[in-house]
């Protein structure tokens, strides 16, 4: 299936080591196609063995900075299992990858009046968060306390 993010994508994969376990790597182009500048990319790798069944999952994301119609590389180790789940055929694996484009979106966090009394939440209602932060993110809830003087009679503020 073509892609508008991702192109020169390419999978290998070392030896087995002395356990067996398989390492692969890809490597792929990211294209920003967005009207914005991307500043993290976020990606999921799926494996699948010969008969299509999936044998690993993996996450990451990386910080890169593509301006608007920039392309870049991204290269990352995304599987490390053994060769027994690919029936001993570590050519005969296929990966699907998913590559999200993201953006900061940056706001001030308003002035609170916290309470000296250790872990009593502040009141949803008097935080003054805005609904929604630029184009995608939605606020739910939000909450802010301090902690309890630990043992050098530090106070933490936690949210």
């Amino acid at each position: 299936m073509e892609s508008p993010v991702i192109s020169d994508f390419s999978l290998t994969h070392d030896r087995p080591d002395a356990e067996g376990s398989l390492n692969y790597k890809i490597r792929l182009q990211v294209d920003n196609p967005t009207e914005s500048a991307v500043e993290l990319l976020w990606h999921r790798t799926v494996f699948y063995d010969s008969d299509g069944m999936p044998v690993s999952c993996s996450e990451d994301s990386s910080e890169d900075y593509l301006s608007k119609g920039e392309k870049g590389h991204l290269s990352f180790y995304a599987g490390y299992f053994n060769e027994g789940l690919v029936k001993f055929q570590p050519d005969d694996v296929s990966a699907s990858v998913f590559v999200a484009l993201c953006r900061a979106e940056v706001f001030e966090y308003p002035m609170l009046q916290i309470s000296d009394t250790p872990n009593q939440n502040v009141k949803q209602d008097k935080t003054g968060f805005p609904d929604v932060v630029g184009d995608s993110l939605k606020t739910s809830k939000f909450t802010a306390w301090v902690s309890s003087p630990d043992d050098d009679g530090e106070v933490y503020l936690n949210t």
